[in-house]
């Protein structure tokens, strides 16, 4: 059904306009060429504008339905409930769901149990992720194919996946999707749940990405779950609780630039043999200056300790697991600090 923006448009003018987002032009472009070329606007518009276009993509489905803030630190289960709303946006005769891997998966498998419908993944073929008894007899012949991904940022993981899925489905007409899309970037999807502009931080890839490994880390409550508060007795339950400590977020993609913790430095070793058991390297270990727990505990300085530190390292993002602490490390450095707890960088 046709809305007020689209009103009076013929299918001519749609084609122009959908093809024109199809080569990679921004919205803005389309809109100076459609001005260019004198295409009429909508009615009672004097002239194609970016805005004008947006509410055009939105009514036609092909456009995100919310603006993520850039500092927003984005976790999975935010990502999954962006990919349900996503689906409402979708065509209502998909056939095949295509999830690009790693991370597009987790949408691709979202959406193909949401609208009960085959999935697939796709390297250098496409492949069946096996869709269990519901769908072991039905051959697919699709005629209509959404291929998944995560994030579009460049675009390049979609363009080398493309001609895959092509072969695989030759008649199939290929939606391109993402969740998240930068600004520059949303162009060259055919949907998209979420409009997200770079620097951002995503609680999926983050701890295993290129800005991750430059980050300065927080130990408890980040590398590895907090110690309970009934464990906390500088004695022999402590030191229990630092061995058995339950893994949070483990960087492993190569060695991360500095760990900062409110540890003692008696508690050093014990701190190494967990890392190095979890596969999580570090090219440098800053441990507490107090000689107590009582001590630190009544100093109130351990975000003054941090801040120091991470001062001095020259590098420009902290990972801290308590939000008062977050906040008070960005006040003293002037620099931003991620906290997975608040859900947010602070900056």
């Amino acid at each position: 059904m046709k809305t007020d923006v689209s009103e009076g448009l013929s299918k001519n003018t749609l084609d122009k306009i959908y093809k024109m987002r199809q080569e990679d032009m921004t919205d803005k472009k389309i809109a100076r060429r459609l001005n260019r070329l004198e295409i009429p606007p909508p009615k009672d518009r004097g002239e194609w504008t970016y805005t004008m276009l947006r509410k055009l993509f939105l009514e036609q489905g092909m456009v995100g339905y919310d603006v993520e803030d850039p500092l927003a630190f984005v976790t999975t289960k935010k990502m999954i409930e962006s990919t349900y709303s996503l689906a409402s946006l979708l065509p209502t005769d998909i056939d095949v769901i295509v999830g690009i891997p790693r991370s597009g998966l987790i949408p691709a498998s979202v959406l193909a149990c949401h609208l009960h419908l085959p999935l697939f993944t796709v390297s250098d073929k496409v492949m069946d992720c096996g869709s269990g008894a519901r769908f072991k007899n039905k051959s697919v012949n699709p005629r209509r194919v959404l291929v998944i991904d995560d994030t579009v940022f460049a675009g390049r993981t979609m363009k080398r996946i493309l001609p895959v899925v092509r072969d695989a489905f030759p008649r199939a007409d290929i939606f391109k999707t993402a969740i998240y899309a930068t600004p520059e970037a949303k162009h060259q999807v055919d949907y998209f749940a979420c409009e997200l502009a770079e620097p951002h931080y995503l609680e999926w890839n983050f701890f295993n990405a290129g800005p991750g490994e430059l980050a300065v880390y927080d130990m408890d409550g980040v590398l590895c779950h907090d110690i309970a508060a009934e464990d906390d007795d500088d004695g022999l339950r402590y030191v229990g609780a630092l061995k058995n400590a339950t893994p949070k977020y483990l960087p492993r993609k190569g060695p991360i630039h500095m760990i900062v913790t409110a540890r003692l430095e008696r508690y050093r070793e014990i701190t190494l043999e967990w890392l190095e058991k979890h596969g999580v390297k570090t090219e440098k270990l800053v441990m507490g200056p107090w000689n107590t727990l009582a001590e630190r505990n009544r100093s109130n300085e351990v975000a003054t300790f941090k801040s120091s530190v991470y001062h001095e390292s020259g590098q420009e993002l902290f990972v801290e697991s308590c939000p008062i602490q977050a906040a008070e490390i960005c006040r003293q450095t002037g620099k931003r600090v991620l906290c997975p707890a608040a859900e947010r960088v602070f900056a």
